[in-house]
């Protein structure tokens, strides 16, 4: 009998790397193509069935059927701040009447409105960003991943959404899980897990391996002091309060 291939959709961001060089290097059998993408579509990939496993955002989980199931130990997360998920402005939070909303992530995307609705108690008009943005007082964006480097000297106010919502909840927060259709074998995913575990285990070979958005040390230092890629207990409470979150934005 032919042996099924897998199709797996990965981030395409600097903090998934350890994770992407743990596929390309460990993970070899049974595979027939790993693509590398922006959240959103790695996520859309997923619902429609175009790929098998996939990195998806926490945000879009709520959009999915039921015939998913998160799959590794190993997650997109932070115990406090993260620095690459963030809110520029030139005012303080409570004087933000519009928000500049990067989609390529619906849990960052989510993450700010449940912060401005319940925890800033504002309610500023949330418009999705075009490439030609201008930040005027009264005014913010969201941006995320590798387009935030650099972007805190430009700012009078930089907040970090990770770190928000810490002082809200007392939690961590997870920015994307591993899913997969219900009929990937265990054999599969503890062959994954392993190849995960094997890309965070060689943080050194991982910054020779990629072409990096800052140096070597400034990525080191990213990876290791603001992110935390265990999938632990307070994790997947975290995960669940987001949830019931992102329920009582659409009541």
């Amino acid at each position: 009998m032919e042996t099924m291939k897998i199709r797996i959709s990965a981030l395409s961001y600097s903090n998934t790397f350890p994770f992407v060089y743990g596929l390309e290097k460990k993970l070899r059998s049974n595979v027939e193509k790993i693509n590398f993408e922006v959240p959103a579509v790695s996520a859309m990939r997923f619902r429609d069935g175009e790929v098998d496993v996939a990195l998806v955002p926490v945000g879009a989980l709520i959009g999915f059927d039921s015939d998913y199931q998160i799959i590794t130990d190993f997650c997109i997360g932070s115990r406090k701040e993260v620095k690459t998920v963030s809110l520029y402005s030139n005012v303080v939070i409570d004087e933000i009447q519009t928000i500049f909303l990067d989609t390529d992530s619906m849990t960052s995307v989510a993450l700010v409105k449940i912060l401005a609705k319940f925890f800033w108690k504002i309610s500023p008009n949330f418009i999705p960003l075009k490439p030609d943005y201008q930040v005027k007082m009264g005014e913010a964006v969201l941006l995320i991943g590798d387009k935030t480097f650099g972007k805190s000297s430009q700012y009078h106010f930089t907040t970090d959404l990770a770190f928000e919502w810490n002082k809200f909840t007392n939690l961590p927060f997870v920015f994307a899980v591993w899913v997969s259709k219900p009929n990937i074998s265990m054999g599969f995913i503890d062959d994954l897990n392993k190849s995960l575990e094997y890309g965070l285990t060689h943080l050194s070979e991982v910054q020779t391996y990629f072409d990096l958005p800052v140096s070597a040390e400034e990525y080191l230092d990213y990876l290791t002091k603001y992110l935390d890629f265990e999938l632990d207990v307070q994790k997947k409470e975290a995960i669940e309060l987001f949830q019931t979150y992102q329920g009582k934005l659409l009541e």
